[in-house]
């Protein structure tokens, strides 16, 4: 697991995927049917910026959640198995040159 925490953000999403859930399924590489914190079995799922809790990582990402989990104020434990996007859209889908970099799946 992925000790994970929401990042409420106010930056304008400079994102050319359409919202920030068409972004990580871009970047992300993954088919997701459900929400990725451990026991939850919600489907409503959106895009939403994370950073890794407890780490030396202070990078914000992307990464899908439920309508539940992307509010929570809470430090999430997320599965191994879900793919972190980077949210720097000037580097994959955003603000960059017309070149379009695939993020690395961190």
């Amino acid at each position: 697991m992925i000790k994970t925490k929401v990042i409420m953000s106010t930056v304008e999403d400079k994102c050319r995927c359409g919202n920030r859930f068409s972004h990580w399924k871009k970047f992300g590489h993954q088919d997701i049917r459900g929400c990725p914190v451990k026991d939850c079995k919600g489907v409503d799922l959106a895009g939403t910026f994370v950073q890794k809790a407890n780490s030396a990582d202070k990078k914000i990402y992307i990464i899908p959640l439920c309508s539940i989990h992307s509010k929570s104020i809470e430090v999430l434990e997320v599965l191994d198995s879900c793919n972190y996007v980077s949210s720097d859209f000037e580097h994959t889908c955003g603000t960059g040159s017309a070149t379009v970099e695939e993020a690395k799946i961190l």
